[in-house]
């Protein structure tokens, strides 16, 4: 059963229901039409619906390329609740998948007009790319440079560059996976380090694949809910995680901690964003507020804020010059 906060997710009440898919918005796929990069091909997955919305990078499994087959139901339904998904498709075997993973999104920045660049973005992915997940996460500049503010891995393995996140992260897995064991929990035990909004649960009789193929599965579901508190801010989907993620669908070993940054508060984080270096902003731990949910509201959305306009800074350096350079080819 779908928690009923989800349908208040985006509060756009004015969008048909899709039942396919749950969400408020229709999904079309599209190739990656140009995309050469590491991990070469992609498919995006987008809102058939006016607007703009934020963009996640999806990295499948080992072997598991052709993701509207492979990842039909998890990935459509994400979609639906309004997100731009880059899926890529090559590096059936890889240690090093988060490095398509991080460039497919400088290339949907250039190429697709209807990403919300007011809202951060996010990473997930599942098994090998799970692992990917781990090392986009981990690596500070690559979440300054792409505007990244949350992170989902599913049953995640190993990848190179894996470490503590810098960025608010859910850990997925089940309690038949036999594939990846216990890794996705040493992940998230590793997470702590970085002092950011972290959870894990193993749902209930879930094995390795259940994220994949065309059938439902309740992973996608609190996919979207992550994603819909730490880039929507949407408070329903804030309260639906924060409040209800760790319920009898999931395992005992279910574990949500907050960030417990015990310094001076909002003072610490504007001290490092007067400072200049944003790794050193990126690096203030989680929870510097007095506990209250409106206090945590602000947090997130005052993170994910600030990051969402480093790239957007980014961004507008890259097009400026990109500008000057096709005039003076022109010239």
């Amino acid at each position: 059963m779908m928690p009923a906060a989800l349908f208040l997710i985006l509060g756009l009440p004015s969008f048909q229901l899709c039942q396919a898919w749950g969400g408020p918005h229709n999904v079309k796929t599209k190739a990656a039409w140009s995309y050469t990069g590491p991990c070469r091909g992609g498919t995006v997955y987008y809102p058939d619906s006016p607007g703009k919305f934020p963009l996640l990078s999806f990295a499948h499994g080992m072997g598991a390329s052709g993701t509207k087959l492979t990842y039909e139901w998890t990935l459509n339904t994400v979609a639906s609740w309004g997100y731009i998904i880059a899926a890529i498709e090559g590096c059936e075997v890889s240690l090093d998948e988060y490095k398509g993973q991080e460039q497919i999104m400088e290339w949907m920045f250039d190429n697709w007009d209807t990403i919300d660049h007011s809202k951060p973005g996010g990473v997930f992915g599942h098994s090998q790319g799970g692992a990917s997940t781990v090392s986009t996460a981990h690596d500070g500049n690559a979440c300054v440079h792409y505007g990244l503010h949350s992170a989902v891995m599913m049953h995640p393995g190993v990848q190179m560059g894996m470490g503590a996140p810098w960025i608010a992260s859910l850990y997925l897995s089940g309690t038949l996976d036999f594939v990846v064991g216990k890794i996705p929990n040493e992940c998230f035990n590793a997470a702590g380090a970085n002092n950011v909004d972290r959870g894990f649960g193993a749902y209930n009789g879930y094995t390795h694949f259940n994220p994949c193929g065309v059938w439902s599965n309740k992973e996608a579901i609190d996919i979207a809910n992550w994603f819909g508190c730490y880039l929507y801010y949407n408070q329903n989907s804030c309260g639906t995680i924060w409040g209800g993620f760790c319920n009898k669908d999931k395992a005992g070993s279910c574990k949500l901690i907050k960030g417990n940054g015990q310094n001076e508060g909002v003072q610490d984080w504007e001290a490092a964003v007067r400072h200049g270096d944003p790794l050193k902003a990126l690096s203030v731990p989680w929870g510097n507020h007095n506990g209250t949910f409106e206090a945590r509201m602000e947090e997130i959305q005052r993170r994910g804020d600030w990051i969402a306009e480093q790239r957007r800074q980014r961004l507008q350096k890259r097009w400026a010059s990109m500008k000057l350079l096709n005039r003076t080819v022109l010239v």
